[in-house]
């Protein structure tokens, strides 16, 4: 089959998405679009005006993958390199899980939390979190569910005490807001997984260049090292569109693309993969149950690799 004219992307501007943007300017057919959610690229999806997306596995999942009339329509051909989310909290709520030794203690005894989706890992991230550094003196958060562009004006607000979103967009809020990243929140065995998902229809078409691309995107994330061709590559990605990251914020977590603890490289996942990271999902968010993860996986195994 013939490769399409243009394969339109939707993805969300983070430190995470700069090998495929970069992979994109070589290859006219591969389009990307700037997307301000995860959320938005999903309804993108679903109304035909992506014909792929990068997503957290888990909303893929929770999201695109379970709902009913979408069983059996969608491919996932790659997972890509997934880098660190931060933990971005106001002064205050930093105080309010770190309070001084002879400070005294406030009336007030919950964050509210902003995130991505209600299903997200993050979410957990938080609960692990905190579980850690305030097992005591804390309740449990409130979250709310906000696309990453309105997490700072949310935080402004103060309809917000913190988020979490992909690097570098907790670094931005922490030059643009004022807030501290804490260094005590980390992925754990919460860490995302990234994948890239399309229709069967756009996955037969684009088969070749899908089974290229892992050691392709590989090449280009070792390519980024070097400071010239990582900043060139940053400020074609912020010239696609609105939400724009900065580009001396982007090199200043660069290493999170290199770095030896970030296991997840670019690869083709197989029916061994899927298999564990559905198990994984069941063991870790309670709250899929009501998705039938089974029947999920059974209709997305089904389809051709």
């Amino acid at each position: 089959m013939k490769s399409p004219v243009q394969l339109n992307i939707g993805f969300v501007p983070a430190l995470q998405a700069l090998p495929l943007a970069a992979h994109a300017r070589e290859h006219p057919e591969w389009r990307m679009r700037p997307c301000a959610s995860h959320g938005r690229i999903i309804r993108y999806l679903l109304t035909g005006r992506l014909d792929a997306g990068l997503l957290p596995w888990e909303l893929c999942v929770a999201e695109l993958l379970s709902k009913p009339a979408q069983q059996g329509v969608w491919l996932i051909p790659l997972i890509i390199f997934a880098c660190p989310t931060e933990l971005a909290l106001t002064p205050a709520a930093l105080h309010l899980v770190y309070p001084s030794r002879n400070g005294q203690r406030g009336a007030r005894k919950r964050l509210t939390i902003g995130l991505e989706g209600r299903l997200s890992l993050t979410r957990h991230q938080v609960l692990a979190w905190l579980a850690k550094v305030a097992p005591n003196h804390l309740d449990p958060p409130a979250f709310r569910i906000l696309p990453i562009d309105l997490m700072q004006k949310a935080l402004r607000a103060e309809f917000i005490d913190g988020f979490v979103a992909p690097t570098p967009w907790g670094l931005q809020a922490a030059l643009a807001v004022g807030t501290k990243a804490d260094p005590a929140f980390e992925p754990g065995k919460f860490a995302q997984q990234v994948v890239l998902v399309c229709t069967r229809e756009v996955a037969a078409t684009m088969a070749e260049a899908f089974r290229r691309l892992p050691a392709q995107l590989a090449s280009v994330r070792r390519s980024l090292a070097a400071e010239p061709a990582f900043r060139d590559a940053a400020s074609a990605m912020i010239g696609l569109g609105h939400p724009h990251c900065d580009p001396d914020q982007l090199w200043q977590v660069s290493h999170c693309l290199h770095s030896p603890s970030t296991d997840h490289a670019e690869m083709t996942p197989d029916h061994a993969w899927f298999e564990k990271q559905f198990r994984l999902l069941a063991e870790r968010i309670p709250a899929a149950a009501h998705l039938h993860l089974d029947s999920v996986k059974a209709a997305l195994l089904a389809l051709p690799s």
